[in-house]
């Protein structure tokens, strides 16, 4: 069995174990634990590579994600996603929810010291480099680099939940990594 056949395999059987957990939660809520065990390392990370890697907002919108999908609970329908789809959806939406309320930084004083005086950056000053070159990325370009390396999402799986197809996630992994060869070769 290949590779990709068994990562399909997984994924449906990630979906099936995800509605019997749901359909469980529905009937006794207090079942959602389950849900809530079996996603939270992923929905933090999810959360975490999105808001600089910030631990404690990380914590906090996470909470926020799971005390959303558990208040709609009794809404939720199984589609073609898995759980775990689902929840992401809430994720990106509070994430964007929290850009919108905060004011971006312009690029810290260090990385600009760095930068001019044209000497070794030290770990902290080229991890913040990779992400100003991330930030030079359209949103989506962003959005599916991070699914794709920062969570090792397979471009199925990110077609899902970007709820595009596959070749669209495939053309802007080709271009949003042609921009940042560019960006951090110059």
């Amino acid at each position: 069995m290949s590779a990709s056949v068994r990562q399909l395999f997984h994924i449906r059987i990630r979906r099936q174990e995800d509605a019997v957990l749901v359909v469980a939660a529905q009937s006794d809520s207090r079942k959602f634990s389950r849900l809530y065990i079996k996603y939270k390392e992923d929905i933090y990370k999810y959360v975490f590579y999105r808001v600089g890697h910030d631990k404690y907002v990380a914590e906090d919108i996470a909470q926020e994600v799971f005390y959303s999908a558990f208040k709609h609970l009794n809404s939720f329908r199984a589609g073609g996603a898995s759980y775990l789809t689902y929840l992401r959806r809430i994720a990106h939406n509070r994430v964007v929810n929290y850009y919108r309320t905060k004011k971006l930084l312009h690029l810290d004083e260090t990385i600009k010291s760095c930068l001019e005086a044209g000497n070794g950056c030290d770990e902290v000053a080229t991890r913040d480099l990779s992400w100003y070159a991330m930030a030079k990325l359209s949103k989506t370009e962003k959005e599916i680099i991070t699914m794709k390396y920062g969570e090792q999402l397979l471009v199925k799986e990110i077609a899902d939940l970007l709820q595009r197809s596959d070749n669209a996630v495939k053309l802007h992994l080709s271009r949003a990594r042609k921009k940042l060869r560019r960006f951090l070769s110059d």
